[in-house]
């Protein structure tokens, strides 16, 4: 494996210290042209900035509208680099993002209450980076409260690796149901592909869908009370690839 495909998550902490801060509304792993991993952080709501995002404390901002339209979201995007050990954005280690005004709804020529940052993985695997700079930090924030069922941190997962043959999750992606409430779909690719639930008490398998794809995938909700991530009305708090 690459090492900018190894940039651990830990590298970026997400915080909801400011005014109008939440948990970030979604966290999605990608891959960029060049096979390294790529994170994409969301921010939801009114005025929403990554709603606003502060980079690396304070050092740049992404508001929306960063893609050209104006549609409450800001965007970016991280990639995780060769060495695997740092998110970067253009080059740079992105260690921190916060609710504090570089990423803004709109900023992408859409006022869709949306505000999205990408980073990306490193060559040298150890930094998430933004236009060449490390993030470390990141924050969503945005002015109008959203409905408890969109605020499950990310964290209430955790993606362990322990067993054989285990990797990271191939991807972990942001959605929305039918009654508004925020969705993770899991995904795991590889040959007998499988996604182990709560240590072992479920398992999702290549071919659960009726298709034999190499790939498994595992889709949660966030509750009405946003504290955790359920599957059939059972808390989901582990997962593995």
């Amino acid at each position: 494996t690459a090492a900018c495909m190894t940039c651990a998550g830990g590298l970026i902490m997400v915080t909801a210290d400011g005014m109008g801060s939440h948990p970030m509304d979604m966290d999605t792993l990608g891959m960029d042209a060049a096979g390294c991993r790529t994170r994409t952080f969301t921010c939801l709501g009114m005025n929403a900035n990554i709603e606003k995002f502060q980079i690396n404390n304070g050092q740049g901002v992404i508001t929306d509208p960063e893609d050209g339209a104006v549609d409450m979201r800001a965007l970016m995007t991280v990639t995780c680099n060769a060495a695997g050990d740092a998110w970067l954005y253009m080059g740079v280690s992105i260690t921190q993002v916060d609710g504090a005004g570089v990423i803004q709804d709109g900023d992408d020529g859409a006022v869709d209450m949306t505000a999205m940052l990408s980073v990306t993985c490193n060559a040298a695997g150890t930094a998430w980076e933004f236009m060449g700079a490390p993030i470390t930090q990141v924050e969503c924030a945005s002015v109008v409260p959203i409905a408890d069922c969109r605020s499950c941190a990310g964290n209430l997962i955790m993606i362990t690796m322990a067993g054989t043959g285990a990797k990271p999750m191939d991807g972990d992606m942001l959605g929305m149901d039918a009654n508004g409430c925020a969705t993770r779909t899991f995904t795991c690719l590889g040959t007998g592909a499988n996604i182990d639930i709560n240590m072992g008490v479920g398992v999702i398998s290549d071919g659960g869908d009726g298709v034999i794809d190499m790939m498994a995938s595992f889709t949660v909700t966030c509750n009405a009370a946003g504290d955790a991530w359920e599957f059939g009305g059972v808390p989901i708090t582990q997962l593995e690839c």
